[in-house]
């Protein structure tokens, strides 16, 4: 064990007789302190919550089962709607905005992010179909073998199924191709700009949107008798339903006397049938748009409808499958097995545990033993980032459209900030002041007013920021796509912070325990600072430096766990400072977003795919806990011998200022630094000016109690 001796001005006399006794068994001495941990056991897969989830679209194959393509990958039932299990692997983005049957009867799905994938019957699973890293949103096959695929920016075509590709041009403009559609003689892309249309299977497109009074459109259709059907998404409550009976040269309005707000779903079947979906509502009509039925199935927005024969599904944006089995009398949930996709998990002071969502926040108040929706008779359908208890104890929730809080005695408002931008994390303060990330800085909330933050780099552009943190001492951290920011107490202007190396870090998270703050980043692993982030060094050893860090909470003993999207868990063993995999019970959901410890001490990991696992806190008398050292404990340096920085393990028994100083063999102090470090373990780096190679000693004293280790430097 390292020497423990009381701090004396002449300690430097001491080191050189410690050195001349023996070098090299001091060098070899290590740090033992129990590699024990504070949680025992598997992670175990936790039911619920169900129903979170965007159904972009649903299909029915010819075996009778139905897919849907949701937000958290593809869902399969093989009961007509009424339960749901996963049917996602092989996917490597869980984003699936479309389903399409070819006329072989091969199934391709769409994803926002990687393009095509395709079913493969023997195995069930899922392969890559070409437009790889391309954000697809719709398909088409306007005759056998030939297929379209919209994306976002893009449009391309296939005359050799789906073999090769060939981008195609839609009079030059960029735009998101929502939606195609197909009558006997053109084909029609609904786009962010407008609809265009070809007659010749896509080789070439114009411009067809004259009469639209909106041109962000989003879905279309045609029927039997050739004319087209355009859902739209006015921008300033203009009309949202369209159609053409002229091969759209010329739109007229027909939307409902009940406003549908925004038509993202249109569908036509025979004898003029059509089915729109709207905000809150489908709706359904027999005569091309006169006359409606309306039926009211949902809190949000309808995103896909489909017919079973036996029933009728309706998939939305955010409350998942709604099921009628009377022709639309009645519609009740049917998310039995649709996994929420959750983005964070949190714990609360009373012990309950709020899950946020694609489809808003659902609520447990017995350790995943049942799940409500908060506020249940008006829930917050809208994709929800984070959540937490401000300081008057309503529940905050970061969403895409702003803060929301939640009261007992009030339900869901509206908070701010002004414009109700997507806020991607928040960060409380014990004044009740709030820190908020959004795609051009932050927004800080005090005292009843909001104040922009704005964080812009050196060529004046704005920086998307995805994480904040008010640190204890009242510094502004936030986390950038490649950089990150600080901002000092009272000042006003925010600075790019540094490791040396890396020189510049994309923090996706982080954490504080006394002082102690984490960064989890995106490809650079987990940094630490204990100088409220003016400097920054890498903690621990063990990652291999491609993990992309969602999450971080502390155990009960102190130790950090971090989630990452695709590598899964890992924890800091204390006594080798190295992350560890912890990996038993999670099967291959490995996209772990979030991570937190409840009020027993438990903890708690959302996952992309596979929902909510937990791991029990050790019994006591069970598995050993890590305790805290008696007496300051400075473990071997490494590299030992060195030519550059050098690191420590210290575990110091309570935290608080520890004083580090390097003599070399003359007696003469070369360095002498303060850090506060946290009780327990800690990994510290020291750069120390070397006048000459040799042996140098270093001395670690925290209050009464000190310690020393040798080390060779080399200049």
């Amino acid at each position: 064990m390292p020497m423990q001796t009381p701090t004396h001005p002449d300690m430097a006399r001491h080191f050189l007789a410690l050195a001349s006794r023996s070098i090299v068994l001091l060098a070899l001495v290590q740090w033992l302190a129990p590699a024990l941990h504070a949680q025992g056991g598997d992670w175990m897969s936790i039911e619920g919550p169900y129903g979170g989830t965007i159904v972009w679209d649903l299909e029915q194959l010819s075996d009778g089962s139905v897919l849907a393509a949701t937000s958290n990958g593809v869902q399969r039932s093989l009961d007509a709607g009424v339960t749901w299990t996963r049917f996602s692997s092989g996917l490597t983005v869980l984003d699936v905005r479309a389903i399409h049957v070819d006329a072989s009867g091969e199934v391709r799905v769409a994803t926002y992010g990687q393009g095509l994938f395709k079913l493969s019957p023997e195995s069930e699973s899922w392969v890559p179909a070409g437009l790889e890293a391309t954000y697809a949103l719709s398909m088409l096959e306007p005759q056998p073998g030939l297929l379209l695929v919209g994306v976002n920016g893009d449009l391309y075509r296939s005359e050799d199924e789906g073999l090769t590709w060939d981008l195609l041009s839609l009079q030059g403009y960029n735009a998101a191709v929502y939606s195609l559609a197909a009558s006997t003689t053109h084909v029609f892309a609904a786009t962010n700009i407008g609809v265009f249309r070809s007659t010749d299977l896509g080789s070439t497109w114009e411009f067809a949107s004259s009469g639209l009074q909106e041109y962000d459109i989003r879905s279309i259709a045609t029927n039997a008798s050739g004319h087209v059907f355009a859902g739209a998404n006015p921008v300033f409550g203009g009309c949202s339903l369209y159609r053409s009976r002229g091969n759209g040269s010329l739109w007229t309005c027909i939307q409902p006397d009940t406003d549908p707000l925004t038509v993202g779903l249109v569908t036509a079947g025979p004898g003029g049938s059509l089915h729109v979906g709207g905000f809150q509502n489908l709706f359904e009509s027999q005569d091309e748009g006169n006359t409606w039925r309306v039926h009211s199935v949902s809190a949000s927005d309808v995103a896909s409808w489909l017919s079973t024969g036996t029933s009728r599904l309706v998939g939305t944006r955010g409350e998942g499958v709604v099921l009628s089995t009377d022709e639309g009398q009645t519609w009740y949930p049917s998310n039995t097995g649709l996994t929420s996709d959750v983005t964070a998990v949190r714990s609360q002071p009373d012990g309950s545990l709020v899950v946020t969502t694609a489809g808003g926040l659902f609520i447990t108040h017995d350790y995943g033993g049942s799940w409500d929706r908060v506020h249940p008779e008006e829930p917050l359908v809208r994709r929800a980032t984070d959540a937490l208890l401000d300081a008057d104890g309503g529940l905050l929730a970061a969403t895409n459209a702003g803060l929301w809080r939640y009261d007992k005695a009030t339900g869901w408002s509206a908070s701010g900030p002004p414009g109700r931008p997507f806020i991607r994390d928040l960060a409380l303060a014990e004044d009740g002041s709030l820190l908020a990330a959004y795609y051009a800085g932050a927004w800080v909330y005090s005292k009843g007013t909001w104040t922009d933050a704005p964080i812009v780099d050196e060529e004046g552009n704005a920086r998307d920021i995805v994480a904040v943190h008010l640190s204890e001492n009242g510094s502004k951290l936030a986390g950038a796509a490649w950089d990150s920011w600080r901002q000092v107490p009272g000042g006003s202007e925010w600075q790019r912070m540094s490791a040396g190396d890396p020189a510049w870090f994309s923090v996706q998270a982080f954490a504080e325990s006394d002082g102690w703050i984490l960064a989890g980043t995106r490809f650079a692993g987990v940094l630490q600072s204990f100088d409220d982030g003016q400097s920054w060094s890498r903690l621990g050893q063990g990652l291999e430096g491609n993990e992309d860090i969602r999450d971080i909470a502390f155990d009960s003993q102190g130790a950090p766990y971090i989630a990452t999207f695709g590598n899964g868990v890992f924890r800091l063993d204390p006594s080798s400072m190295t992350w560890t995999p912890q990996l038993s019970g999670l099967a291959s959901y490995r996209r772990v977003t979030s991570v937190t410890r409840d009020a027993q001490e438990s903890l708690w990991i959302g996952t992309a795919e596979g929902g909510l696992f937990r791991r029990a806190a050790a019994p006591v008398g069970g598995i050993e806990r890590y305790t805290l050292p008696e007496h300051l404990v400075l473990g071997a340096p490494w590299p030992n011998p060195s030519r550059g920085p050098v690191r420590f393990s210290v575990a110091p028994p309570q935290a608080g200022p520890v004083r580090f100083k390097v003599f070399d063999l003359m007696g003469r102090q070369v360095l002498e630094k303060d850090m506060f470090l946290p009780a327990g373990a800690s990994t510290v780096h020291l750069d120390v000016p070397v006048p000459a190679s040799g042996l140098y000693s270093v001395q670690a004293a925290a209050g009464r109690y000190s310690a020393v280790r040798m080390i060779v430097l080399h200049k």
